[in-house]
């Protein structure tokens, strides 16, 4: 929407306002939810952990190498949802005017600029001058502080505490693990050796045609 003429430069100012505002927001968002996204992931390998130990699922090194990579999805997850999602320069300054105590003056001023309501020059010179006085009376890193709370700080390194306790010390179904990934190695080099073989004998010379589409109905068997 076209902006009010002869306002541009106020108008420019405004938005330039808010988006340092909804930097600070993002910034704090990140500090909010990036160490409980990091615990989650955590958490997840922390449950297969306790999986791996109760059953044979999988082994502690495809843990240990399975979880970093989920810590770094859920990183790259959570800076992507805060910083990448887009809101209106309206929805932004509706925020900030509840947040930060405005009184709606933000919104209203922009909406006045943008030509979303009607007013004349005086009315909306007064508007402007209101609404940037308490832009810059406000006080966002106070209403925005980038803080870490201890009890997101305590649950991650309880966490990853339990976790590496839990790959450092010996699983008794490892070996089950193990013998089972043997035997199906074995079992795929047999079918493998088989299917050579056959291969190999059906197409020797002197079988007749029913002996040949026989040894091939075994191949795709196997």
């Amino acid at each position: 929407m076209a902006t009010h003429s002869g306002f541009a430069n106020d108008h420019a100012a405004l938005i330039t306002i808010l988006r340092r505002w909804d930097r600070r927001w993002r910034a704090q968002q990140t500090t909010r939810w990036l160490p409980r996204a990091v615990a989650g992931a955590l958490g997840v390998g922390l449950a297969l952990a306790i999986i791996a130990r109760l059953r044979p699922f999988m082994l502690v090194t495809q843990i240990a190498w399975l979880t970093p990579a989920l810590v770094i999805i859920a990183i790259a997850g959570c800076i992507g949802v805060i910083w990448l999602r887009r809101r209106s320069m309206l929805m932004t300054a509706r925020r900030f005017d509840v947040m930060l105590d405005l009184g709606e003056r933000t919104s209203t001023a922009l909406e006045l600029l943008e030509g979303q309501i009607y007013a004349d020059a005086d009315l909306l010179a007064h508007q402007i001058e209101d609404a940037k006085f308490h832009a810059r009376a406000a006080h966002p890193r106070e209403a925005l502080p980038l803080t870490i709370t201890r009890r997101d700080v305590g649950l991650t390194a309880a966490l990853a505490g339990l976790l590496a306790l839990l790959l450092l010390l010996p699983n008794p179904q490892t070996d089950v693990v193990a013998q089972d990934a043997a035997q199906a190695a074995a079992i795929e080099g047999a079918r493998s050796d088989l299917r050579q073989i056959t291969e190999t004998i059906a197409s020797q010379q002197g079988l007749n045609e029913q002996e040949r589409s026989q040894l091939l109905e075994i191949l795709q068997v196997n």
